[in-house]
């Protein structure tokens, strides 16, 4: 079995990151965000929400300043999840293949993985994917694979792609518990069967 893994939220512990990005950049900036702004601004692209943010506090922020913004945090402060660290040593010890699949950036991706010593566990990472898409699942070759995601669209779209899921659930993420739930059909003891 090949097993492919999502990062952010199911290796990293860092949807609380996402979650709260733009009221964090401009606390970060010495400005009071308004109330509801993360779920206001959540629904935009980066640009939307750069320019909104720009519009609202009348700042002059670039793409690349998000950039850096995500890329100090990712660097120095991100942690990994300590239960999939250890999920990730056992089925290395049993010689399962490992892949990554995120829709982040290769910078972010390297960076994180030689941060934490991961890289020589992924045989391939692919980054800027899109998940919705199912073409996304459909490029892998092996006859049996399973996802490791905590998005439900992810979940979803590789089960219709004949992948066996295994929903991780986070706290801190937009997704609903028994959704997850729901969509995953195989546990984590069955992918050493």
């Amino acid at each position: 079995m090949l097993v492919v893994f999502d990062v952010d939220g199911v290796i990293l512990d860092s949807n609380a990151f996402w979650a709260h990005m733009a009221s964090s950049l401009l606390t970060s900036l010495f400005i009071q965000p308004e109330d509801h702004l993360d779920e206001k601004i959540n629904s935009f692209s980066i640009e939307e929400g750069i320019k909104y943010l720009n519009k609202q506090y009348d700042l002059s922020l670039t793409n690349l300043d998000i950039q850096n913004y995500i890329y100090d945090y990712y660097r120095s402060k991100v942690m990994p999840k300590q239960d999939i660290l250890s999920l990730i040593y056992e089925l290395d010890q049993h010689k399962i293949e490992m892949n990554i699949l995120t829709s982040n950036d290769q910078l972010i991706i390297d960076t994180i993985l030689d941060r934490f010593g991961l890289k020589q566990y992924f045989t391939h990472i692919y980054t800027n994917q899109n998940k919705h898409d199912p073409s996304t699942f459909k490029q892998f070759k092996q006859e049996e694979i399973c996802l490791i995601d905590d998005s439900i669209y992810a979940l979803k779209t590789a089960k219709e792609a004949s992948w066996k899921v295994l929903g991780i659930y986070d706290p801190d993420s937009f997704e609903n518990k028994e959704e997850i739930e729901k969509e995953t059909n195989i546990t984590r003891e069955e992918l050493f069967l």
